[in-house]
This record gives C-alpha cells, structure tokens and sequence, in this order.
C-alpha cells in the first residue's frame, strides 16, 4: 500500500510538473529565468522563437552575449540582473532590439525583471517576463510627428492671419483716414452720410 501511495505521488509530481512546462512554454510574451551568473535557465516558446532556438530547452546555459541582441545590449542585461539580484527588486526597462519583426519595424520590449528565489529564500537569479510593444511605439512616433505637423501648421496659420492683418490694416487705415477728412469736409448731408 505505502509503495502504491508512492508510486501515486510521483505520478502526479510528474503530471504536475509536465503542466507546469506546458503552461509556461505557451504563455504570451516573453518568459524566462536566468542564474547568479545570468545564464539562460529556461524560456518559453515565444522567446526561443525569436532567438532562433528550436526548442525552449536550448536556451539552458546560454547568456546574452550568445544571442543577436549585441555587445552593449548584453552588458545592460547583465548589469540590470546584477541590480535586481543585489537590491531584490523588481525593475521595469524598455528597449528596442535589434529584431526585426515581418513589418520592418524592430522589435520593442517592456520587461519586468524580479528577483528569483531558492525555497530558502535566497536570491539565485532573475526571473523576466517581456510584452512586444512595437505597435505602441510606432503610435507614440506618430502622435509626436502628427502634433509636430500640427505645431508647424498652426505657426504657419498665426504668422499668415498677422501678416493678413497688416497687410488689411494699412490699406484699410488709408482708406478710413480719407474718409475721414473727406466726411470732416462735405456739406452735403447725404453724402457726409454715406461717408459716415
């Protein structure tokens, strides 16, 4: 009975286990985990694919410098680990890699990093979870270049109304000032009318 018990217990440790991979390798974003020495430990789908990985596995053992992501990209990374595995804190950062997606566009990430604990409770590495957030880039780029055009073309309409403005004014000023006298000297009460 005691081994049957047993037997049942690894059964579902393994089931277990084999949902808790399935669940992560399929969730949407970027997902992985590194240790101390900011050495890939695991990733799910989507970041393999962009990795050019076949499989999440063959991230193990990996660092950044073995990806595409370039030499002053990985030392960020490693620097962020370091900071978040030293202060124990979450840390928020946005980048644009240098991938391209089917668009043409690179490919921008806001990642969460946060530190990754043994049960004990000791800091062993980080824990990342990234969202593409190219579309909200490209928007953002094309509000300030829409309220740039804006700025301009509002410039461009006061300085057109004032020079309209001195443009009329003179003219107007002339005309206005020669009815004046010409009003100041007529007799004839219809036609000083008129003037007026």
């Amino acid at each position: 009975k005691l081994i049957k018990e047993k037997e049942k217990a690894e059964i579902l440790t393994q089931d277990a286990f084999h949902n808790f991979e399935y669940i992560i390798s399929r969730m949407p974003g970027y997902i992985y985990w590194k240790n101390a020495e900011s050495k890939y430990m695991g990733c799910n789908n989507n970041l393999a694919k962009i990795s050019h990985l076949e499989k999440p596995t063959d991230i193990v053992g990996k660092t950044d410098e073995d990806f595409e992501w370039g030499k002053e990209q990985a030392e960020q990374f490693k620097r962020d680990d370091k900071k978040i595995m030293m202060t124990g804190e979450t840390l928020t950062t946005e980048y644009e890699l240098p991938i391209k997606r089917k668009d043409g566009h690179h490919l921008c990430v806001r990642t969460d990093k946060l530190p990754f604990y043994d049960k004990t409770g000791k800091v062993v590495g980080i824990l990342g979870v990234g969202v593409d957030i190219t579309d909200q880039k490209i928007l953002e780029k094309n509000i300030i270049k829409e309220k740039e055009k804006a700025e301009i073309a509002n410039k461009i309409k006061t300085e057109f109304v004032s020079n309209m403005e001195h443009d009329i004014r003179t003219p107007f000023n002339g005309v206005w000032g020669l009815s004046t006298i010409l009003w100041e000297k007529e007799t004839d009460l219809e036609k000083k009318e008129l003037l007026g």
